[in-house]
Order: structure tokens, then sequence, then C-alpha cells
């Protein structure tokens, strides 16, 4: 299970590093986990991308929703 205090701080780190990119990043390492078949980790991934689009107060344009 996804611990929401590790998806924020996953989410914050990312911004911090990434500033503007940050979704992408996210979006990226969600998809390439996804491509290894690692669907745990792509989980975790997708659900700091929609942390990060959530922290900027949009959707992210064309994002797809991995909200449950």
């Amino acid at each position: 299970m996804v611990k929401k205090a590790d998806v924020m701080t996953a989410a914050a780190l990312l911004v911090k590093e990434h500033g503007e990119d940050a979704w992408l990043e996210a979006s990226s390492k969600a998809s390439d986990h996804k491509a290894a078949g690692d669907m745990a980790t792509s989980q975790f991934w997708a659900h700091v991308a929609d942390a990060i689009a959530a922290m900027s107060g949009q959707e992210a344009p064309g994002a797809p929703s991995y909200k449950h």
C-alpha cells in the first residue's frame, strides 16, 4: 500500500529538484516502471505525479488520472 507521506515527500523533492518539470519526471518514472512490469513502483510514481499536479493547483495538461 502506498503511504501518503511517502508520496508527498517524493513529490516535494521532485518539485525542488526539477521545478516545473517535476510532473513530467514523475510521469516518466511511472511509465518506465510500468513498461518494465513493475506495477507497484509505477503506481507509486503515478500517485506522485497526481500529488505534484494537486500541489500546483491544477491538473497537468493531458495527464492520465491515477486516482482511486
